[in-house]
């Protein structure tokens, strides 16, 4: 069960993480296209 749980938890992670960088990106390429 412990196992399932970090493994649950580290996807959960990598999935904000990934959405973080996804977001940061989206308004990195906003700021471009403003200049």
């Amino acid at each position: 069960h412990l196992e399932g749980d970090i493994l649950d938890l580290s996807n959960l992670a990598s999935n904000k993480l990934r959405s973080c960088l996804l977001e940061d990106r989206r308004q990195t390429t906003g700021i471009m296209s403003w200049n």
